[in-house]
């Protein structure tokens, strides 16, 4: 693995940050039900080379807690957010930013930085003796390589006013340059990152210049693989069913039952039935990957002024509920998402036929390439095919059993399709031309597909498969960040509304002139604010700058 973060600085390094990779955090702590918004810098060898970089977000044991995909699609700065659950516990969380090796299929850590997290209803906020936050220590700061300015009207501003901050970008030797900003602006007296004793800013350890060469743009997503019996499923070809897609894409497990599958891209969340070859083992185990190595975690820290704004952020919550608003909604994109089932060689609407109690009634009754064969050794039934435009006697069945799909959930057991009730079966799909079924299902399709839609979507199924689902998060949707206006509340003149975090932008750009501009409303709190603007200028010098400003 290659990491790129060191989380405890003894000095402050020299080199330049060209070749590092570097998170702005919007803000240096959290409470649950807000959302951490992040920039992530990369070193310009990924300029113009498509990555898929997975952010994980990790406790401090490195067990999983949310991940999804950010797609760099040849630029140095890509951004993202995490919507922490109002559940989660209060702890040092982590974030992970990593790939793939696509010629090993094993994990490169890009980059990693943490998350203090606080759950505001735990009851954890109470006075501390002493002043200072206890146990977080100071990240590494980095060389400022680029002059940046934030004008400002005036330093003074009433509650709701509008700001136009102006930001400027100069190199050292005082020429405009086109830059990547990533824009922060908070409540420093309750959250300033001087209560952590740590920047928002986190950067880390350079990066061998050939490491982009070897990373995938797929997405991906891991797992390990046993036989029933405990004994790992190793070195065996593994399918996994996309019920999105409707297709069967393939992977193979390493001799430790580990695999890796590539995935096309997609936005949002799609579940995928990992299955066993029947030629090999079908009753197989299946595990995501749910435990991730991180480097060490620092004890959350905690002091007066931290207590003080978590009463805050319980007095905005009911404030919010008051009035029957969230402090932070995310809207994020919509994305379509299409289809593509492969045309059935024969369709049957279940409701037009004559009714039979049984699926295996009707199967026999109608003569159709799908037969059920009665064991008396054990009193089931096993499902079999066959191919209706094969005119051959010899080998008319295909050999094997055929797949199964009932609501989108894969089985071999034929068993329970023949015990299937006809009246709760709508529609009854077969696919039995090999040419059809190679494109769609590979060799988990090489003996006949059935499809079957239910009135009542079937839960699960009461077979070993059922259980063999992984549902991994895609490609993160795009959000912007909520940022305040007053005409939002103006049914409500006497709504207060507070927040801590006022403006959140990673998608602005300085032009030749170095010049950017933005604005914002402020909010009801009477405070002292900060405005942090990172850059990274075309050659990936980085800067940053930090502006305060008072509000009566």
């Amino acid at each position: 693995m290659l990491f790129c973060l060191v989380f405890t600085a003894v000095a402050v390094s020299a080199k330049p940050t060209a070749d590092k990779c570097i998170v702005h955090l919007d803000k240096s702590f959290y409470v649950t039900g807000e959302i951490a918004w992040y920039q992530l810098y990369l070193p310009q060898t990924f300029k113009a080379k498509s990555v898929a970089i997975r952010a994980t977000i990790l406790d401090a044991r490195g067990v999983v807690q949310h991940s999804s995909f950010l797609q760099t699609e040849g630029k140095t700065a890509v951004d993202g957010y995490y919507k922490i659950p109002f559940n989660l516990k209060s702890g040092v969380y982590v974030i992970q930013f990593s790939s793939i090796n696509k010629a090993r299929k094993s994990t490169v850590a890009l980059v990693e930085t943490q998350l203090p997290i606080y759950n505001d209803l735990e009851g954890v906020a109470k006075k501390v003796s002493g002043g200072g936050a206890q146990g977080m220590e100071k990240l590494m700061a980095e060389p400022n390589e680029l002059d940046i300015a934030i004008q400002l009207p005036n330093n003074n501003f009433t509650t709701r006013a509008k700001v136009q901050p102006t930001i400027t970008v100069k190199d050292k030797l005082g020429k405009t340059v086109a830059a990547n900003l990533s824009i922060s602006v908070v409540d420093w007296e309750v959250v300033g990152d001087d209560l952590m004793n740590s920047s928002n800013l986190r950067s880390g350890e350079s990066v061998e210049g050939n490491t982009v060469t070897i990373l995938s743009n797929d997405l991906y997503l891991k797992g390990v693989v046993n036989e029933d019996k405990g004994a790992a499923h190793a070195g065996k070809v593994l399918g996994a069913y996309s019920r999105t897609d409707d297709r069967v894409l393939y992977t193979k497990s390493n001799a430790d039952g580990e695999f890796y599958l590539s995935v096309p891209s997609f936005y949002g969340d799609r579940g995928f039935q990992i299955l066993g070859q029947q030629t090999d083992y079908e009753q197989i185990k299946v595990t995501a990957e749910n435990q991730v190595t991180v480097n060490g975690v620092q004890s959350l820290p905690f002091n007066d002024q931290i207590a003080n704004y978590l009463t805050l952020s319980r007095q905005r919550k009911k404030i919010f509920q008051r009035y029957g608003t969230v402090e932070s909604n995310l809207t994020t994109e919509k994305y379509t998402v299409s289809k593509k089932s492969a045309k059935p060689d024969a369709s049957f609407i279940i409701k037009e036929y004559e009714d039979f109690e049984f699926m295996s009634i009707f199967f026999r009754e109608n003569l159709t390439p799908l037969r059920f064969e009665f064991q008396d050794i054990d009193s089931t039934y096993i499902a079999k095919m066959y191919n209706p435009k094969n005119q051959s006697a010899y080998d008319k069945f295909f050999r094997g059993r055929p797949l199964i799909i009932v609501d989108d959930i894969v089985t071999r057991n034929g068993d329970f399709l023949a015990r299937m009730r006809m009246t709760d079966v709508e529609k009854v799909e077969l696919y039995y031309d090999l040419k059809k079924l190679n494109k769609q299902y590979k060799l988990f399709g090489s003996n006949g597909v059935t499809k079957i839609t239910t009135y009542d979507k079937i839960e699960s199924l009461p077979v070993f498969e059922a259980n063999n689902m992984i549902t991994i998060n895609g490609v993160q949707k795009a959000a912007t960040f909520p940022v305040f206006d007053p005409a939002q509340i103006s049914n409500n003149r006497f709504q207060p509304f507070f927040r801590p975090q006022l403006y959140w932008n990673a998608d602005l750009t300085t032009k030749k002139d170095g010049k950017a501009t933005f604005d914002y409303f402020q909010t009801d709190d009477r405070s002292t604010f900060e405005i942090r603007v990172v850059a990274q200028s075309e050659d990936g010098k980085v800067g940053y700058k930090t502006i305060k400003y008072t509000v009566k």
